[in-house]
């Protein structure tokens, strides 16, 4: 199988690994600006604003109906409709944007807030800030002309094809693109039909996505594809891994701006102090002259003074110490894959496997599959009866059969602390690559008939055996 991965922007097509950072967080434009984006927070008043005022405490509502007119000329409307939180509301102009606007925010007929926004984005003006706040908007974005954009957001596409490049037809088993954790299946609901790929043809698929350009994050997306029959682990190897990542850097946030105002009456304040430090100064200078009968004793016990000296270097040696704090930088370069000392070496799927019944709720699982692969589900009452307690000695009753529960690998009592094995008389030559585990409570029971029913299950599981799956020594699933 031959495997693809691509990521482009969805306007222009540029390649995501070549979508440039913004340099420049201040809105500055050299004639003037014709585009600014805000998104709609809900958020009140913020002090960055030339004039703020909340007429009611926030945040604003949900859904609000915003108006953005010219303050100048209110009659000039640039934008009215009803917008929610996290969504954004975008104002344009061929020509110019007037240098002040006027934002309103009302909920029905009462108005919640009003917002006056310095929107100049000249060489003398304050300038809109990229990601700051101004009332219940924050800026996101702004363009000077039409090649001229800069904007917090983008949309992009990832592309993922499989080929066989093999000389029979063969069928896509797993095909599948994890975007940040965020898993896609591009098999789940498709017909087998479509998977089976003669030599020669391709199956694709696309997936759209929103980027941040603002915030110093790195993207990563990894493509997997597998034509390895989880029956007969046949043909093996046949599976394939793309990657692509990028990243951005948050632009610089203008500080020159803000401080020298407050900054500017700090050293006025300050000029006088070094003029006491001065007065201070003589006034030592005498102590230490009656201080001149010290040095005698120094050399009549000259290993004396030494340890003295030595003595101020350890103190502040224990002052960091007390403070137990360590703060460590750590960068990953590429998707994280996780090592283990334990080496997975099954071909295929497993013959046996052996599990230790711990007991526990969901939350203890710690494996590597995917959710589509692996999950699990505490019965709670009144549904069921979990989840399974911990307590050493306690048993269970334990049910493993295939997803249809057609084939039963294992249906026993197990203590917690003590080992059951999937298929341990060999009746099957292989286990069953998708499997579902349930432990029931029972009940004091010893029949199983009375013991598998709704009311005594604690928890119930669906994990992947095969090794197209991650598989690993000391992996929690659940219980086990």
């Amino acid at each position: 199988v031959s495997l693809t991965l691509n990521c482009t922007t969805v306007d222009s097509g540029i390649p995501c690994t070549e979508i440039p950072d913004i340099e420049e967080s201040v809105c500055t434009c050299p004639d003037c600006v014709r585009e600014l984006v805000f998104t709609y927070t809900g958020e009140g008043c913020s002090g960055s604003e030339m004039e703020c005022t909340d007429f009611v405490d926030a945040p604003h509502p949900e859904s609000a109906t915003i108006t953005i007119s010219d303050e100048a000329d209110s009659s000039v409307s640039l934008f009215e409709g009803t917008v929610s939180i996290g969504e954004t509301v975008t104002i344009e102009n061929a020509d110019c944007l007037p240098a002040t606007l006027v934002a309103t925010v009302a909920s029905g007929a009462d108005l919640t807030q009003t917002v006056v926004i310095d929107s100049s984005c000249g060489v003398g003006g304050a300038g809109l800030v990229l990601t700051a706040n101004y009332g219940a908007f924050k800026s996101v974005g702004y363009s000077c002309s039409e090649t001229e954009t800069f904007n917090c957001f983008d949309e992009v596409v990832y592309g993922i094809e499989a080929c066989n490049t093999g000389g029979a037809d063969e069928e896509l088993y797993e095909f599948y693109l994890d975007l940040d954790g965020a898993i896609f299946d591009f098999t789940d609901g498709v017909p087998e039909s479509d998977l089976m790929l003669p030599p020669g043809e391709c199956y694709s698929a696309f997936q759209e996505r929103f980027i941040d350009r603002c915030a110093d994050i790195e993207y990563c997306a990894k493509a997997v594809a597998n034509m390895t029959n989880p029956e007969t682990g046949i043909p093996f190897p046949c599976d394939q891994e793309e990657e692509v990542k990028f990243s951005f850097r948050q632009p610089p946030t203008p500080e020159p701006t803000p401080p020298p105002t407050p900054g500017t009456p700090a050293p006025t304040p300050s000029t006088p102090e070094p003029t006491p430090e001065p007065t201070p100064a003589p006034t030592p200078a005498p102590t230490p002259t009656p201080a001149t009968p010290e040095p005698i004793p120094s050399p009549t016990a000259g290993p004396t003074p030494s340890p003295t000296p030595g003595t101020p270097a350890p103190t502040p040696a224990p002052s960091p110490a007390p403070t137990s704090t360590c703060i460590i930088d750590v960068g990953i370069e590429g998707c994280f894959n996780f090592t283990t000392p334990f080496d997975n070496n099954c071909q295929g799927r497993p013959t046996i496997v052996t599990f230790r019944y711990n007991g526990g709720d969901c939350s203890q699982s710690d494996n590597l599959q995917d959710r589509q692969k692996f999950d699990c589900f505490d019965v709670e009452p009144p549904e069921g009866s979990g989840p399974p307690p911990t307590g050493a000695g306690i048993e269970a009753y334990i049910l493993a059969t295939t997803l249809q529960g057609e084939d039963v690998y294992f249906e026993g009592f197990v203590e917690v602390g003590k080992t059951f094995t999937l298929n341990e008389g060999l009746e099957y030559d292989k286990l069953s690559a998708d499997m579902n585990i349930t432990v029931y409570d029972p009940m004091g029971s010893e029949d199983p008939g009375e013991i598998v029913n709704q009311a005594n299950m604690m928890q119930t599981m669906f994990l992947h055996l095969s090794c197209s799956q991650p598989l690993f020594l000391l992996d929690r699933f659940g219980a086990q």
